[in-house]
């Protein structure tokens, strides 16, 4: 933390600090679907990218608290409404056959920012000065740098121009992307049809009313908060956020080895999310999920009696070894799923005009859970200790029960092809009507 004269935070006071991150993403929230929608994704993501920009210096220069606070507020500001445009941009312009692992490895990348900044951390702890944390600070800026100098030359969502009017354009995004640059691909062309078919059945909805407005869309509103709170809510939070104060309850104290801990824990991440993504296209999506909740609930348990047979006895190095084991085992399974489909699900079960507002919501949830999490988490771990796992061994059961009846299966189907798998009866009848491509041209046109 900050090396300030006279900062001795509490508990308290950097829980409250580290939760301003996630108080900039909640403040966000109302923007995003207008901006998205109003302005274009790329936009958004490039103002975005100059308010990391601008964010990364005020940390790195802070001189006081309120400056650092400021900072991470203004961080969780653009990661949100960024975020929310970046991963409905890939969705929606990705090739058909390459959309399932595409799309799931977009937040897969978050670990190499990770692995960066573990590592970053673990070489510069060890300067006596403010520059132990200014340098992390600062490389925080690089990713920003990178997508403003970049961004004016990534295509606009083809979906996003024919919302627009703006079908000639969008037709030579889908060719250059999708066909080596041939217009009169019969994939561009069945794909421009479907498009502006489903965008021309929705365009007068209102996506505000619309989300709670039928039992299909409360479905989808359900899915897309338990998502979000599952994001933050299955123990992951704990490890990410206070995985020193977890590590210390165990006896691991040494600064230098609870960096070393997190750093492997960021790289053997990150290869599980290449794995999961990878196999995204392959296995289906509930299969994921499930696997995913099962494996975190399993090895989330086995931390837990761990650390009670540690709390029991001090100077167990088995159970101490056991806890460490199987938090790599957890991550795992979390990163088996919640990491590379939490992006790539949502636009998945969305119609073009919830997408924006649907991602809004999951993030949003998110966020309160993240900001619950950073907050209570370690006043959790100080009063009552490993006690205070079982809360989250309740959630990830509750997990496994709700995803096995309630998440649909959409591996295999366009975007245009999913939405209808929710929709209430009227609604996919209407649709069928309308569309004169059928499913399986599509979709062999697709995987050609």
């Amino acid at each position: 933390m900050l090396t300030i004269v006279d900062f001795q935070p509490t508990t308290s006071s950097t829980a409250l600090i580290n939760a301003t991150y996630w108080l900039g993403a909640i403040i966000s929230y109302p923007f995003t679907q207008f901006i998205g929608d109003h302005w274009g994704r790329k936009r958004v993501i490039y103002v975005g990218a100059v308010v990391s920009v601008i964010a990364t210096v005020l940390q790195a220069a802070a001189q006081n608290v309120p400056m650092f606070v400021v900072s991470r507020v203004l961080f969780g500001f653009t990661a949100i409404l960024s975020g929310n445009s970046a991963s409905v941009l890939v969705a929606e312009s990705v090739h058909p056959r390459d959309r399932n692992v595409l799309t799931a490895s977009y937040n897969s990348n978050y670990y190499i920012g990770a692995i960066l900044a573990a590592w970053t951390t673990f070489g510069t702890g060890a300067i006596a000065s403010s520059w132990s944390w200014r340098i992390p600070s600062l490389l925080q800026g690089v990713c920003a740098v990178i997508n403003v100098l970049f961004l004016p030359f990534v295509p606009e969502s083809p979906r996003w121009l024919v919302a627009k009017g703006r079908v000639g354009e969008a037709s030579h995004v889908l060719a250059d992307a999708h066909a080596n640059g041939d217009l009169d691909d019969p994939l561009v062309r069945a794909e421009l049809h479907e498009i502006k078919e489903n965008i021309r059945l929705l365009k007068n909805d209102n996506p505000w009313r619309d989300i709670y407005s039928s039992s299909s869309n409360r479905k989808r509103l359900f899915i897309l908060i338990f998502l979000g709170f599952s994001m933050n809510w299955s123990g992951n939070g704990l490890v990410s956020y206070y995985l020193s104060k977890v590590l210390a309850t165990v006896g691991i104290t040494s600064q230098d080895e609870q960096t070393l801990i997190n750093g492997i824990l960021s790289i053997t991440s990150w290869l599980t999310c290449i794995v999961a993504s990878w196999s995204a296209g392959r296995i289906g999506r509930r299969t994921q999920f499930l696997t995913s909740s099962l494996v975190m609930l399993a090895s989330f348990t086995a931390v837990t009696i761990s650390n009670s047979v540690v709390a029991r006895e001090p100077y167990s190095k088995h159970a101490s070894v056991s806890v460490i084991f199987f938090i790599f085992l957890f991550m795992s399974g979390y990163n088996w799923a919640f990491n590379p489909l939490a992006y790539s699900y949502p636009p998945e079960i969305l119609p073009y005009n919830l997408r924006l507002i649907g991602q809004s919501t999951i993030l949003f949830a998110c966020t309160i859970a993240g900001f619950f999490n950073t907050y209570v988490n370690p006043i959790g771990l100080a009063n009552i200790g490993w006690r205070y796992y079982i809360v989250y061994i309740a959630w990830l059961a509750t997990e496994v029960v709700v995803i096995y009846f309630t998440f649909p299966e959409t591996l295999g189907y366009s975007l245009e092809e999913i939405s209808p798998l929710l929709e209430d009866d009227g609604f996919i009848t209407k649709l069928r009507k309308k569309h004169t491509v059928e499913k399986t041209k599509v979709a062999t046109i697709g995987h050609a």
